[in-house]
């Protein structure tokens, strides 16, 4: 032991009792208890004395009094009649209606009702996609009045972030997944349908905040996370399965407020005639888009018919769409095949569509003649030269310096034209962004179409313009086989 650390003795004495115990003793047991009798005022007089503390003698340098040490019975307490009651650790079964009428009544101010919805309307969520899903879900919640902790009124939605998922799972009755890929997952299973069903028909006050909040998560989620578009699609398809008319008036007019929904309304429908109960209702559907004037609308008839599983139950609407197609400037291919449909007819390209790296790739002359083009070469700069409509591109065998109109549109590598053949190619996707085209493919039968509803006669193109040709809805891998 070090010299310098202090030495502290807790020896014992011979009499085996400690120093710092000499001045403590066992009460006596004869001591005399204190004499509460006499009037009430002495009683009181004496209940004082026996509360104070008796400090004389003391000579501490400081003291701390405490003069009202209570030593009768506990306090007894009451819950204030306003107070928010703690919910108990229940479990409902939402797929009994009655259950299900209970939970929303008092959880309908929060995160439970919200899990509870998006489990009922997704068959499963990633847990990863799970807390952006609901708390966006709450916003578009009908706000009702709760009181606080001091019994107030108050009009918001709560989210307690120490809630555990496990506890909400308990409470609404659903379970935990592993999908094949090894995410973890939340969903109520096969009782989705049967609890949709419940909260649809007995809270119609939540089908347009509901129907809002789908819309919105189609506008976010497309393509950015796990949460698959085609997850959103079948969501809305179970909505309207429950009442098709309804949806006419609630779902399909917001549907029908942007062309970007075209792919979107088009997947839709093709998911809704393979319903037995719905096939019919969407049938009705699909010769009404065909027969509109719309620009765009018909497009989404023409998709979900490249869909189905039987299209020849469907030959009025193919008529319908045919017709649409003949005066539409659309051109339809099949790799290594230099036939091709047009405005109805059956024509031919000197060079095929071919397939590189898994990527539809066209001849550039050919394509730009058969649209109306006329493509030249200028030998100073080695750059093919194609004039179309009111734009003229420039690009170069394995260059990313494309330009449309004098203004450079940057190419990602797959994407850069190549020769085959002493003919330059260039990718389907890249060719048809740079001339403001829609595109589709469809890789598992080989087909392809490039179509553009404005008959070649479309304005000049900017890079601003090009850009917006980015959206999913013109990068749809779907062409029309069936037609």
């Amino acid at each position: 032991m070090d010299a310098s650390t202090p030495r502290v003795d807790v020896s014992v004495p011979e009499n085996g009792t400690s120093e710092a115990l000499e001045d403590t003793h066992e009460p006596e047991s004869n001591s005399s208890a204190p004499n509460f009798t006499g009037s009430p005022e002495k009683l009181q007089e004496e209940k004082r004395i026996l509360q104070n503390l008796d400090a004389s003698g003391n000579i501490a340098e400081n003291q701390i009094f405490i003069n009202a040490l209570y030593m009768g019975n506990s306090p007894q307490y009451k819950e204030a009649p306003n107070a928010p009651k703690r919910k108990k650790e229940v479990s409902f079964d939402l797929g009994d209606q009655k259950e299900c009428e209970r939970f929303v009544e008092e959880y309908r101010n929060g995160e439970y009702l919200a899990l509870a919805v998006t489990l009922a309307i997704f068959d499963v969520v990633a847990i990863s996609d799970l807390p952006g899903i609901e708390s966006n879900l709450i916003s578009f919640l009908p706000d009702v009045d709760e009181p606080d902790d001091d019994g107030k009124a108050v009009n918001s939605h709560y989210s307690d972030p120490y809630l555990s998922l496990q506890s909400k799972l308990t409470v609404i009755g659903a379970k935990s997944f592993i999908r094949n890929d090894g995410q973890s997952c939340v969903g109520f299973g096969d009782k989705s349908k049967q609890i949709l069903l419940n909260i649809w028909t007995q809270f119609p006050a939540l089908r347009n905040p509901i129907i809002s909040w789908l819309m919105e998560l189609n506008h976010i989620h497309k393509y950015r996370t796990s949460f698959e578009l085609q997850q959103i699609i079948g969501a809305f398809s179970k909505i309207i399965s429950i009442d098709f008319s309804d949806a006419e008036k609630r779902i399909f007019p917001k549907l029908y407020s942007s062309p970007n929904n075209m792919f979107f309304l088009g997947t839709l429908t093709c998911l809704l005639v393979k319903n037995p109960y719905m096939k019919g209702s969407a049938r009705s559907l699909l010769l009404k888009w065909a027969r509109s004037n719309s620009e765009w609308i018909w497009k989404s008839a023409l998709l979900s018919y490249s869909g189905m599983n039987t299209p020849e139950e469907y030959d009025d609407l193919k008529t319908l769409l045919q017709d649409k197609l003949k005066s539409q400037n659309s051109i339809f291919m099949k790799i290594d095949n230099t036939h091709f449909l047009m405005k109805g007819q059956i024509k031919n390209l000197d060079s095929s569509p071919v397939l590189q790296n898994e990527h539809p790739y066209l001849p550039v002359r050919d394509i730009s003649t058969a649209l109306g083009g006329t493509v030249s070469w200028d030998s100073e700069r080695q750059q093919a030269v194609i004039d179309l409509g009111q734009n003229t591109i420039r690009m170069a065998v394995g260059s990313s310096e494309v330009f449309v109109n004098d203004e450079e549109i940057p190419l990602v590598n797959r994407q850069l034209p190549i020769s085959i053949d002493s003919k330059m190619y260039i990718d389907l996707q890249a060719f048809s962004i740079l001339l403001g085209f829609h595109y589709y493919w469809f890789p598992k039968h080989g087909f392809l179409a490039i179509s553009s509803n404005i008959d070649h006669n479309f304005g000049p193109l900017t890079l601003q313009t090009v850009e917006e040709k980015l959206s999913p809805y013109y990068r749809s891998k779907i062409v029309f086989p069936n037609l």
